[in-house]
């Protein structure tokens, strides 16, 4: 019974090998006859097929990488996911899926390197950035869900140079000034962003004839039209609370308040390298509610930006 299993199973991943080859056409074919490159087979949701086996040294245990060729380049490989050897026959060997980057999916016909080997390649990539052939595995950008963002730009046309009287606000001009803001950015799927932004603008910046202090903390939904690690535009909406305050002529008056507000906003997010930096510009309207019916901090601010990418 025993013998009879494996032989079974041989039968099954040879007509998964046949199917496969039927469905990807003769471009595939040539691909997987190709000297000393190694291919998943076939893949069932907690397995992967892999065509090594005795004949080419796989042992029980032994640990593969995954790779894929970059969309963006055929002469990079992505890193898909990981494996472990369970069980080795003559020809193949059936493996356990140990890991799989976000946002990729194991598949038939994508590439099996030894785990030393593909470290090797890695590190030596590294090293030797003019290192030449196709099989040079990094990290796929869409696997990097967090991120730092330092801004820095313009609020324009906020209701911060005031004008007291004796004990009441009198007048409160527009004036626009300096800003600059970190953002802690992360990845709920691959195209959607949530985005923890505290800000600072008005008098402690100047030059400016603001004289009113916005300290502000921000929670906004980023949607990335072509997804995350791509370059490309973005929409965004949120909230935040804005602590405001001034220098008040006396005692009677307050020197501070807390008010809510609204963000809606655009940018355009490219990564630069392999995706672990960003450069960002981004423009957008806040809206704060008023204090004193006069003193408005709502405004159009425009920034730019670095990020680094996790």
């Amino acid at each position: 019974m025993i013998l009879f299993g494996r032989f079974l199973s041989a039968r099954l991943v040879c007509l998964a090998m046949v199917a496969s080859l039927a469905y990807f056409g003769p471009a595939a074919a040539d691909e997987m006859t190709e000297p000393g490159v190694n291919y998943v087979i076939k893949v069932t949701p907690t397995l992967a097929y892999l065509d090594v086996g005795q004949a080419t040294g796989a042992t029980i245990g032994a640990e593969y990488v995954v790779m894929r060729v970059d969309d963006d380049d055929d002469d990079m490989m992505m890193v898909v996911g990981e494996v472990r050897v369970l069980r080795v026959y003559a020809s193949f060997s059936i493996a356990e899926i140990t890991s799989i980057e976000p946002n990729q999916e194991i598949a038939v016909l994508q590439r099996v390197v030894p785990r030393g080997d593909a470290m090797a390649m890695e590190a030596m990539h590294r090293g030797d950035d003019q290192m030449e052939g196709p099989a040079r595995p990094r990290r796929d950008p869409g696997t990097l869900t967090r991120s730092l963002v330092l801004l820095g730009g313009m609020d324009l046309s906020k209701s911060s140079d005031l004008t007291w009287r004796v004990n009441a606000l009198a007048k409160a001009k527009d004036v626009s000034g300096p800003a600059i803001a970190v953002r802690l950015g992360r990845m709920l799927n691959n195209k959607l962003r949530l985005a923890l932004t505290y800000r600072l603008s008005g008098e402690p910046l100047g030059p400016s004839d603001a004289e009113v202090t916005q300290l502000s903390a921000e929670l906004d939904a980023h949607i990335l039209f072509r997804g995350v690690g791509k370059a490309g535009p973005y929409i965004g909406f949120g909230g935040g609370l804005h602590l405001l305050s001034w220098d008040a002529p006396n005692d009677a008056i307050d020197d501070s308040a807390i008010k809510t507000g609204f963000n809606v906003l655009g940018g355009l997010d490219i990564p630069v390298g392999d995706g672990s930096w960003s450069v960002i510009a981004e423009g957008g309207y806040q809206g704060v509610t008023k204090w004193a019916a006069m003193l408005d901090a709502s405004h159009v601010r425009a920034y730019v930006g670095l990020g680094r990418n996790f």
